[in-house]
């Protein structure tokens, strides 16, 4: 399997943990001052994003589980959301309601369609396995 194949694969096979991880649940707890930071960061992020109320077609790559699905979905008129796992698209599905458009493809083969997007939006979260 080449490099971009595993990077899927393991991606897939992750969809539920991130969650856990973006939460500081389980085994990505943090002490209470670093989870305390780690909270007060993602809340100064999500307001900034809040404030630039981003507007029109928002294409968003690597959607993952809908954390900033639907936060971006709060001002867009549209979202395509954009991932490579089934499995991390059906969580986003649970989480968001709103104008989204799924589209389950390996971005790295895949051309938006024409006319184009107003914002392109990727957010990045890895939870780290310590055993691997």
């Amino acid at each position: 399997m080449d490099l971009v194949g595993e990077q899927m694969d393991y991606y897939r096979h992750r969809a539920g943990e991130y969650d856990q991880w973006w939460f500081r649940r389980g085994r990505y707890r943090l002490e209470p001052a670093a989870e305390r930071r780690w909270f007060a960061d993602v809340a100064e992020v999500e307001a900034a994003l809040d404030r630039f109320a981003p507007s029109g077609a928002v294409l968003e790559f690597a959607c993952g589980t809908g954390l900033w699905t639907r936060r971006l979905v709060r001002h867009a008129g549209s979202v395509t959301a954009v991932d490579s796992s089934a499995e991390m698209i059906a969580r986003n599905q649970a989480r968001v309601a709103g104008p989204v458009t799924y589209v389950h493809v390996d971005i790295f083969g895949w051309a938006p369609p024409a006319g184009g997007f107003d914002l392109y939006a990727a957010g990045a979260m890895a939870p780290c396995d310590p055993r691997r």
